[in-house]
Order: C-alpha cells, then structure tokens, then sequence
C-alpha cells in the first residue's frame, strides 16, 4: 500500500488539537497494522452540513474513507475498522456502529502525484 489518503467526514468541526489527536491516532493504527509510516500519509478533515443515518440525523457518526495504491486483505481491513471505531468512540464520543470505514483500493495509474511521475 502506499500513500493512503484518508479524508474524515464528520458532522462537527475539530479544533487543530482535536484534529492533530485523530491524525495522530489514524496513522498509529495504519503502522501498527499496515506498517506504514506516519510521514506517509495523507489525513483531510471534512465538516458536513448535515449527516443522516438511517433517515435520522446523526451527530455521533463519521466516514473515515481511506483510499491507497494497491490492496490488502479482508482481515487487515476488519482490524483497521474496529481499531477505528473504538479509537473514535473514545477520543470523539462518537458510536461505534455509526462509523463506517470505506477502502478505496486504486490502481497506481490512477493516482496522480509527484509532480505527474506516477513512478
């Protein structure tokens, strides 16, 4: 895998502390499952104006979509997902089962970077 990009959507604003913890935590869990590197990664915030969940406003949910270069298996995805779930659950007070992780697994040529070197 390499350079995942993973953009949070979430019915709040963060503080930068706030944001800083939930960067830090992501890219822990991405080491110790993935090992991949903090400097590595790429980590967006974004705010929604509004979030529903089963036609119900959901303010304790998010979207933590995390995109990458190449795949890796179903069981490394499921323990990303529940290291997710609880480290949002605890540091933003979010519920767990209101969390939904989506993997976007891209073929190399289809991630710009390096100035337009794709190699």
């Amino acid at each position: 895998m390499n350079m995942p990009w993973v953009n949070a959507y979430l019915d709040r604003e963060l503080s930068s502390k706030k944001q800083e913890l939930v960067k830090s935590g992501l890219a822990e869990i991405l080491w110790d499952v993935l090992a991949k590197e903090e400097r590595g990664i790429y980590v967006t915030f974004s705010s929604t104006a509004g979030t529903y969940r089963a036609g119900e406003r959901c303010h304790d949910g998010a979207v933590i979509n995390i995109k990458y270069i190449g795949n890796f298996p179903l069981a490394k995805k499921q323990e990303i997902t529940r290291r997710i779930c609880g480290f949002m659950s605890q540091h933003l007070a979010l519920d767990p089962a209101k969390i939904i992780v989506p993997f976007d697994e891209m073929a190399s040529e289809n991630w710009g970077r390096r100035e337009g070197n794709y190699s």
